[in-house]
C-alpha cells in the first residue's frame, strides 16, 4: 500500500512538471510486484477467515443442539424420577421413558446405553431407590459435555474419532454394546 502511495507521489510530482524526481521503469516494477503480493495475502487472509467462520458456526450450531439437548433429558429424567417415586404407574413411567428413549443414542453411545438398561428395569420394577437412574442419567449427560467440549475443538470429519474417544473415558459401569 505504501509503495502504491509512493508511486501515485511520483508520478503526481512528475506530471506537475517537477523532473528532479523521475519514476524509474524499476521503481514501478518493485512497487507493482509488492501490490501484487499485498493483494494475494489480503485473498489468503479472506479465505482463511471464511473457512475459520464456517466452523465457528458450525461448532455453534452444534453445541447449542447439545445444550438443548441436555435441558430436554434432564428434564424428562426428572419428571419420570417424579412420577416413579410419587405413584408408580408403568403406563405414565413408559410415556416418559419413550420420551428419553427419542433423544439417546444407544448405538454410539455406551452411557446412552446404560440410561436405556436402567430406565427399562425401573419401568419394569417399583420400589426401587433412584439412585442407579440418577447415577447413570449423571454419566449420559456429562458424555453430552464432554462430546461438545471435544467437538468445538474439532471439525465434523473428526466425529468418528470424537464418538470413540468418549466411549474410551473412564466412567465406571459402562456396558458393552450388544
Amino acid at each position: 500500500m505504501y509503495c502504491a502511495i509512493f508511486t501515485v507521489a511520483i508520478t503526481a510530482a512528475a506530471a506537475a512538471g517537477n523532473t528532479a524526481v523521475q519514476p524509474s521503469a524499476t521503481v514501478a516494477a518493485i512497487a507493482a510486484v509488492i501490490s501484487a503480493v499485498a493483494s494475494i495475502i489480503a485473498i489468503g487472509v479472506s479465505v482463511f477467515n471464511y473457512f475459520h467462520v464456517k466452523k465457528l458456526m458450525y461448532v455453534n450450531t452444534i453445541s447449542a443442539q447439545r445444550i438443548n439437548w441436555v435441558i430436554d433429558v434432564r428434564t424428562l429424567v426428572t419428571k419420570f424420577i417424579n412420577q416413579y417415586l410419587t405413584a408408580y404407574d408403568p403406563v405414565e413411567l413408559k410415556k416418559l421413558y419413550s420420551g428419553i428413549e427419542l433423544y439417546l443414542n444407544i448405538e454410539e453411545n455406551l452411557d446412552d446405553l446404560a440410561l436405556h438398561n436402567v430406565l427399562e428395569k425401573y419401568c419394569a420394577t417399583g420400589g426401587l431407590e433412584p439412585d442407579e437412574l440418577i447415577i447413570n442419567a449423571k454419566k449420559s449427560l456429562t458424555s453430552a459435555w464432554s462430546r461438545m467440549r471435544i467437538e468445538a475443538g474439532s471439525s465434523k470429519r473428526y466425529n468418528k474419532k470424537i464418538t470413540k474417544k468418549l466411549n474410551q473415558l473412564p466412567f465406571e459401569n459402562k456396558q458393552q454394546r450388544p
